[in-house]
């Protein structure tokens, strides 16, 4: 896909999902960047786009509040505003073991949290790309391992209910 290529629609096939790197916003909308594993564009790349294009970031900075142009002076790139400014979830893959990366918005930069509509969407990816157990826990969330686990259990729970009522 060519960065000229992009519509930045969303998408909620998962079946169309699963094939790409993306951000989750939080609604829970998947937004397609790239191919898995091709990085062409980048999430920065595909980032510095969107932010301008689709978001009223040009609009607060023509009239930036004190506490706006401080929050954004700690962030480095658009992609870094794309997550930690408006809450997006970040999904890629390593390009070298393959494995997931996913980035949480940073509640102490912007006061976003993840949404339970983002948290549906990022496990149903990890689950239909096999992908739960590679799923990185920091260390905060670490500490709550039990609760990440009861969620997973009960997530797959659910699936296989609905599998088996069809």
């Amino acid at each position: 896909m060519n960065i000229n290529d992009k519509t930045f629609e969303p998408i909620n096939n998962i079946n169309i999902i699963k094939n790409y790197d993306g951000f989750i916003d939080p609604e829970g909308n998947f937004y397609k960047v790239s191919k898995k594993n091709k990085h062409n564009p980048t999430h920065i790349e595909w980032s510095d786009e969107f932010v301008v294009k689709k978001l009223d970031y040009i609009k607060q900075l023509c009239n930036p509040s004190g506490s706006f142009l401080y929050t954004i002076s700690r962030l480095k790139n658009k992609q870094e505003i794309l997550v930690h400014f408006y809450g997006f979830i970040y999904y890629g893959h390593d390009a070298y073991t393959r494995k997931p990366i996913i980035i949480l918005p940073d509640n102490a930069i912007n006061d976003k949290y993840v949404s339970k509509d983002q948290t549906e969407m990022l496990f149903k990816i990890l689950h239909e790309n096999n992908e739960l157990d590679d799923f990185y826990l920091t260390y905060e969330e670490q500490i709550q391992d039990n609760k990440h686990e009861n969620y997973v259990d009960s997530f797959i729970t659910k699936t296989i209910e609905r599998n088996e009522k069809k």
